[in-house]
């Protein structure tokens, strides 16, 4: 498993609105993420930045995932 993390500078305001879509994400996304190899995804906040941590099963499976169709 690889190890993968990333930020994210949310718009100002817009963590309650992220943190919906995330805790309420549609089984479409469900089954592409998990399609694309991502075992696990985390999501660590600090005001309007998200530290997203994430175990992929190889390097291009969020460049997968951002390619697809459905996200």
């Amino acid at each position: 498993m690889i190890r993968r993390a990333f930020t994210m500078r949310l718009k100002p305001g817009g963590l309650a609105e992220y943190k919906h879509w995330h805790d309420n994400i549609w089984p479409e996304l469900q089954a592409e993420i998990a399609q694309q190899g991502i075992a696990e995804i985390t999501l660590f906040t600090l005001d309007d930045t998200i530290v997203l941590y994430s175990e992929v099963k190889d390097p291009e499976a969020w460049t997968r995932l951002w390619d697809s169709e459905v996200h």
